[in-house]
């Protein structure tokens, strides 16, 4: 199964990508093959078991400092959006399954419901907001296909607005991780209860680092803006 989906992500790295124009059509980019083996040997880095540093890995970190934007952002969205939401879509179960098993006896899980529901909702359209408006700008900054303006960012308002929602994602997993006690089982936990809680730990520690994986994109991109607008 990893041989089959190894050899699946390298074809789609050496594939074309689609860029949406500021018109709000489409263009298909070509990759070149340096710019394919770049993206191809970063998906090798991020699932390296290397050992870690201040919870980021030295190679990972020179990896996103050094592929080209556009193939980090095809990288988030074709890749790791695709794996959050699967991980959103087992968690939406499990929960639902611990509300039906224990709603009535730990009222907890009826306030992590409550949470997810809401935290849900809003990442839905986070993930749209950021493929098809700031993942494309960021290609089109760096492909030169739309210029700032008299000094005028096309990145940092809707930069600001995806930080703010990346900070309520952050205090949503801390309250939820704190109603089951620092993913802590107790002695008697039932399947479902376990299920909650490493489903849990597993989707804070994911979200977590693809936002941090964001951030180096986001701050790149906003130094490369500031360079155009300097020309």
């Amino acid at each position: 199964m990893k041989t089959i989906e190894s050899s699946a992500l390298l074809r789609r790295a050496h594939s074309d990508i689609d860029s949406r124009t500021n018109q709000g059509g489409k263009r298909r980019v070509s990759r070149s093959p340096a710019a394919g083996t770049q993206l191809a040997h970063l998906m090798r880095l991020r699932r390296s078991p290397v050992q870690h540093v201040d919870g980021r890995t030295n190679l990972s970190k020179d990896a996103w400092g050094r592929t080209g934007l556009a193939e980090l952002c095809s990288s988030l969205e074709r890749r790791d959006h695709v794996e959050l939401r699967n991980h959103l879509g087992t968690m939406t179960y499990k929960v639902a399954a611990a509300v039906a098993t224990y709603g009535d006896s730990k009222p907890h899980v009826l306030e992590i419901d409550r949470i997810y529901a809401e935290f849900l909702r809003r990442l839905w359209v986070h993930m749209f907001r950021e493929e098809h408006d700031l993942y494309t700008s960021i290609r089109n900054v760096e492909q030169a296909h739309a210029k700032p303006l008299f000094g005028s960012s096309i990145l940092i308002g809707t930069m600001r607005a995806i930080r703010r929602e990346h900070c309520h994602f952050a205090k949503a997993l801390r309250r939820i991780a704190a109603l089951l006690r620092g993913y802590e089982l107790p002695r008697n936990a039932g399947h479902n209860y376990r299920e909650l809680v490493q489903g849990f730990r597993e989707l804070e520690a994911y979200k977590l680092r693809h936002m941090e994986d964001e951030a180096i994109v986001f701050s790149r991109a906003l130094v490369l803006e500031k360079q155009l607008m300097g020309k």
